[in-house]
């Protein structure tokens, strides 16, 4: 009644635990019911039924509480983030009666706006398609964490700073390798 005659092509529940109203999402039985329900609403609207929902503690096995919601989808997904990035993975875990599709990566960027009659600046992250899998990032040592730290320390003092032309700018590797040499005496060179 409250749609007014609209039709939705696609119903999101999310998440599961929040529509589950007092069932136990653990037992096959009352995880049943909740399937039937998702079912019925797919079914009256012919269109797509969505359900958000968390993995369990250990995220390789995939969905928290009881097997028989794994067993009832056509489709299961998992949407990680890779850590350290803003880099978004959409993983394929179970695809009945078709081919599973190839991981698909996103990256995250902020967007801004200026919103309302007060001009409040707004910002969100859209997902921005990227080209196969993201490059691993390189694992440093700790001597060569200590010299980006220092480089870093260089750049924001800025006393060191040099202009060598419009597209030549930046800390001269010589005093680098110095104040990294005072920061690690023991690895001079």
């Amino acid at each position: 009644e409250q749609l007014q005659g609209e039709v939705p092509s696609l119903i999101i529940i999310d998440t599961l635990a929040r529509a589950f109203a007092g069932g136990d999402e653990n037992t096959a039985k009352d995880m049943s019911v909740f399937v039937r329900n998702v079912d019925l609403l797919r079914d009256y609207f012919k269109c797509t039924a969505l359900v958000v929902h968390h993995s369990g503690k250990v995220v390789e096995k995939g969905m928290r509480g009881s097997n028989s919601l794994q067993g009832a989808v056509d489709s299961e997904f998992e949407v990680s983030r890779e850590v350290g990035t803003k880099n978004v993975c959409l993983k394929v875990r179970k695809q009945k009666e078709t081919e599973e599709a190839e991981d698909l990566w996103r990256a995250a960027k902020e967007v801004s706006w200026i919103s309302g009659a007060f001009s409040t600046e707004r910002s969100s992250l859209v997902l921005v398609p990227m080209e196969g899998e993201p490059d691993k990032p390189v694992a440093l040592n700790e001597d060569q964490k200590t010299a980006v730290l220092v480089l870093q320390r260089l750049i924001e003092d800025g006393s060191e700073w040099v202009e060598n032309g419009e597209n030549d700018a930046g800390i001269p590797e010589n005093i680098w390798r110095q104040a990294v040499s005072e920061h690690l005496p023991e690895k001079a060179n």
